[in-house]
């Protein structure tokens, strides 16, 4: 689990049209579900550590069965991620599962391509009544035409459990290499007569999507806690000021390890909250409503800050919420000096586990900000999705548009402009993960989550 930490936000202007005084779907009526990713049943894997990134997938490329396991090396943010999936529990403390027949060998298939000196992590820990027994090998080389089968001797006769594991680096050495592959299906423990009962989803048929609901136009860290077992802590609640549905906004994780809700118009990644929207407005007030349950004394607050030409700082305020438990105007005074060009909204429901915010009806008001800019929306579908290559985008736009994709990291991959109601996006060179997919005119602006496998 990681804790989420706001830093100082850049300026990031991501789109050539602005939107006016309007902040999109700021009374959380609309929201959309998506599948972040396939989780592999009966494994762990660096899904839970870096969630949309890639480094896990299912992939149709099947040695055994219809599907299997496909590790990846990629860069997130600086950091370099590889993939890792492992029956029984990794980390500081290794923890297998019951498995009492005696065994000799680990057998796998594999395809696998390394960068430069990297190599594969193939583990099984044995469990025994003298401790546990460390088999680890080593492989590297680039084999990706046809399933090679390996098979690993195993040290000790017997075992009550034990833990099989397997990487796309040099995991333990904590050296890998971007780019670096390893494909895995079709595991199987051998006995001196001949195979031993198979480990769970031994052949990697089984996967479970996780799912998360976000509010439209708004970022969440529901895709954190989702990946962490916790559930979304962000969540559509009928609990509202007015219409049908308020955000729910949820602390949660233990004293030492926290996560909490927050929701941004900009994008969280592992560091923190970055970017925003372009803006050309200048209200004179941020205001909201909302109910506040907090865990002792904890405090939530909203924070808003607009930019100018070249990513200068024109005002930035922020508002802190109490305990209340009947919906309250919260209105943060305003004073943006001149026509900005980007502006970030980011709600936070405080540093205890425990502590919940409702928030409603969030507008823009005074200044310039004029009250049609309220009612301006956009629509647009893509399909397939998840896809490998490319998407169709459909869109209710009557002119051109631009389209921009935007990274787990909140870096911009692709963009481009769309000229019909139809056009065709190609994703071919974007590595497999979680994208937020923005489409913005003139006077309007949505966002949709897509999954490149």
């Amino acid at each position: 689990m990681k804790k989420i930490l706001l830093t100082s936000m850049c300026a990031v202007a991501l789109f050539s049209n602005a939107q006016l005084g309007v902040v999109y779907n700021g009374d959380l009526e609309t929201w959309t579900s998506s599948t972040i990713f396939e989780s592999l049943d009966n494994w762990n894997t660096s899904n839970q550590e870096w969630p949309g990134a890639g480094t896990c997938i299912k992939s149709t490329d099947a040695q055994d069965g219809s599907f299997s396991l496909e590790l990846n090396t990629v860069l997130v943010d600086t950091d370099t991620a590889f993939g890792y999936a492992a029956w029984g529990e990794v980390g500081n403390d290794l923890v297998g599962n019951p498995y009492s027949t005696s065994v000799d060998s680990l057998v796998a298939y594999f395809k696998y391509d390394f960068t430069n000196n990297d190599s594969a992590t193939v583990l099984a820990v044995q469990f025994t009544a003298a401790g546990p027994v460390l088999n680890m090998w080593k492989f590297a080389g680039s084999n990706t035409s046809t399933w090679e089968r390996k098979a690993f001797k195993l040290l000790s006769p017997v075992q009550d459990s034990l833990l099989v594991a397997f990487a796309s680096g040099n995991a333990f050495e904590e050296y890998s290499n971007p780019g670096s592959m390893l494909m895995v299906d079709n595991v199987m423990l051998t006995t001196g007569a001949g195979t031993g009962p198979n480990i769970g989803n031994h052949s990697f048929e089984n996967w479970t999507p996780v799912t998360i609901e976000d509010p439209n136009d708004w970022e969440t860290t529901n895709r954190f806690t989702e990946i962490g077992g916790l559930g979304s802590n962000v969540i559509k609640s009928t609990d509202a000021h007015s219409g049908s549905y308020a955000a729910e906004l949820t602390t949660v994780g233990d004293s030492q390890d926290y996560i909490p809700g927050i929701m941004t118009n900009g994008f969280i990644f592992f560091g923190g909250v970055d970017g925003g929207v372009a803006y050309e407005a200048q209200p004179t007030a941020l205001e909201c409503y909302y109910k506040y349950a907090p865990d002792a004394s904890d405090q939530a607050f909203i924070s808003v800050t607009f930019w100018g030409s070249g990513g200068t700082v024109i005002e930035q305020q922020g508002g802190t919420f109490t305990a209340n438990g009947s919906y309250t105007l919260m209105s943060v005074p305003l004073t943006v000096p001149s026509i900005p060009d980007s502006m970030n909204i980011t709600i936070y429901s405080g540093d205890s586990v425990g502590s919940v915010l409702h928030i409603d009806d969030i507008v823009f008001t005074g200044g310039n900000v004029g009250i049609d800019d309220q009612d301006l929306f956009i629509q647009f579908e893509m399909y397939p999705n998840p896809t490998n290559d490319g998407f169709w985008m459909n869109s209710d736009l009557k002119g051109k548009a631009q389209y921009t994709i935007v990274a787990v990291d909140g870096k911009t991959v692709a963009s481009g402009l769309v000229n019909s109601n139809k056009t065709y996006i190609n994703t071919s060179n974007l590595t497999p993960g979680v994208y937020n997919v923005i489409m913005t005119s003139k006077y309007a602006r949505a966002t949709k989550k897509l999954v490149v496998e």
